[in-house]
């Protein structure tokens, strides 16, 4: 919880100092992405520079924005990371149930199937990690 408060400084400072919060979230840790005054974006929390790309070859009430981490040479729809990150949420709750189940498990051929599920869950988390 400390973090979280540390990290809402920063961004308070940053809103006093005149950056602009944008109604994008970074692809890596999901917080707000931020504008200086040279119009530059990039997340406060990950200290790395987000690179917006609009697609214009569609109007303009109908541009999609695309999100280039500078750091990971892809682009990624808005709309996907949400998914990503909710997809990411599910299999979280479930790699902790799993992990419950396995502490109290005592039957050997029981607990080689619990962990062989855990570390499916644990490598699609980790898939999941290097799209963004």
């Amino acid at each position: 919880m400390i973090k979280i408060k540390e990290d809402a400084k920063r961004m308070a400072n940053l809103l006093k100092s005149g950056y602009t919060m944008l109604n994008l979230a970074c692809p890596v840790c999901s917080n707000p992405v931020f504008r200086n005054k040279k119009g530059d974006t990039f997340c406060p929390i990950c200290n790395r520079k987000v690179i917006l790309i609009t697609n214009d070859r569609t109007e303009e009430s109908d541009k999609k924005q695309h999100i280039k981490h500078q750091n990971k040479g892809h682009h990624v729809k808005v709309n996907d990371i949400a998914i990503f990150q909710n997809l990411k949420q599910a299999i979280m709750i479930k790699l902790r149930e799993f992990t419950d189940i396995l502490e109290n498990e005592e039957d050997i051929e029981v607990s080689e199937k619990i962990i062989h599920v855990i570390k499916l869950l644990v490598n699609l988390i980790s898939e999941i990690n290097k799209l963004f």
